[in-house]
């Protein structure tokens, strides 16, 4: 099979398509012959060398951490698949390896996926689909009522994260830029913000929870925008900001919590059945060959190229 992998912490450039043996699952793994690889942030920051500590083993390393596919084989210990089985789901950010013509992945963070959802669909929305579900259940018991701010509405948590808040029954407000208006307008939040024109910084005491996808809105500034008992969500922290909070938020009504997302077989659950029944639409707005990895991860990275919901390869 062909897998890309790199030998070196660098930019894409460090990255190689080579041919490896295909692997053998494991007693709980299963074999998924891959069609559609999400692309995220962490690909390249363990590729940087910026997350030395979470990547897990030495060189070479490979590349991807959501995957769509079809079930090829699996371990003893599994029951309920059968060969041809369509399915989506994570690999390990200590492993990684999504990024292949196969990948191994275990049971509890797999599940089949409707009938209906194309393979690039699904596989774009397993991190961010996670990520918003985690976000919007555990900040409170329950948000329905709740006011609730999703900063960066048009990317992959965002996109979704504004669907599962007005289906918990949320009152959302959406921020995006000038061109993305009428995409996420589309998704149903109550109000929309263009970033650019204004400062959704003004709105002191006015969210129970912001969910801040974009990087753009911290907790210095996202502290006063929420309400007593509020709560701020960092999908980018550094190791400085979870040690600190995790001291503070002990003493403060006002939390502000880190989301570290861990992919399980009843988050992948929920995301299928909302898809299946056409409460939940995920969107690809950025397509790759599987050739074509150096020039995505370039692309991307760089943040010169403009789409809304998720990118993803296909292979």
């Amino acid at each position: 099979m062909r897998i890309i992998q790199y030998k070196t912490y660098g930019d894409p450039s460090v990255l190689h398509l080579v041919e490896a043996d295909r692997p053998t699952p494991g007693d709980k793994q299963i074999l998924v012959r891959v069609r559609a690889v999400g692309i995220n942030p962490v690909d390249w920051k363990i590729r940087r060398g910026n997350l030395k500590i979470a990547d897990g083993r030495g060189f070479p390393k490979q590349v991807g951490c959501e995957l769509a596919g079809e079930v090829v084989a699996w371990g003893d210990q599994v029951d309920g698949y059968a060969v041809g089985d369509r399915v989506f789901g994570a690999v390990p950010f200590d492993r990684l390896g999504a990024l292949a013509e196969y990948a191994l992945v275990d049971t509890q963070q797999l599940h089949p996926i409707p009938d209906s959802l194309p393979y690039a669909d699904a596989a774009a929305t397993v991190m961010v689909g996670t990520t918003a579900l985690q976000a919007l259940t555990s900040a409170v018991a329950d948000i329905g009522g709740k006011s609730v701010l999703i900063n960066g509405a048009s990317g992959g948590v965002g996109h979704l994260a504004v669907q599962i808040a007005k289906l918990e029954g949320a009152h959302v407000t959406a921020t995006a830029g000038s061109n993305h208006q009428e995409f996420v307008a589309a998704l149903g939040p109550d109000h929309t913000y263009d970033y650019n024109r204004e400062d959704v910084r003004q709105h002191h005491g006015r969210y129970d929870v912001i969910l801040d996808t974009s990087n753009t809105l911290p907790w210095s500034d996202a502290k006063a925008m929420l309400r007593k008992g509020g709560t701020h969500f960092n999908l980018n922290p550094s190791i400085k900001a979870v040690a600190l909070s995790a001291v503070a938020n002990l003493v403060r009504s006002k939390q502000h919590k880190m989301m570290m997302v861990q992919v399980s077989k009843a988050a992948l659950a929920t995301l299928a059945t909302l898809i299946a029944r056409g409460e939940l639409v995920p969107t690809v707005g950025l397509r790759f060959a599987f050739e074509e990895y150096r020039e995505a991860y370039r692309k991307i990275e760089s943040g010169d190229i403009d789409y809304v919901g998720k990118a993803v390869f296909t292979v």
